[in-house]
């Protein structure tokens, strides 16, 4: 699963542009991309790993260039990640393997 994740990671970002960061963890940067395309390819990611046959919990944040603080970014991001990991848990069984 940790490999079809990051196949996809990699599709949608560039694999210069992802990173694993924990156990089953990934962290992609889309420069010089709008929202509007951030938010397509999140979709796109979550779509491909759900055709798998696979969840993942995904958060993402964007900031223009003058405003960037990595930090606020991150921990908006990670904000947004447990949110539909929540979400998802509070309609499916956490012991169930789907």
């Amino acid at each position: 699963m940790l490999r079809a994740v990051a196949d996809a990671v990699k599709k949608e970002f560039g694999s210069s542009d992802s990173f694993r960061v924990g156990g089953d963890e990934y962290v992609a940067f889309a420069v010089d991309s709008t929202e509007e395309e951030v938010s397509r390819k999140v979709r796109a990611l979550c779509g491909a790993i759900k055709q798998m046959g696979y969840h993942a919990a995904v958060g993402y944040e964007c900031s223009e260039i003058p405003e960037i603080d990595m930090n606020s970014l991150i921990v908006k991001a990670e904000s947004r990640m447990y949110r539909d990991r929540s979400d998802y848990y509070s309609k499916h069984d956490r012991r169930a393997r789907t």
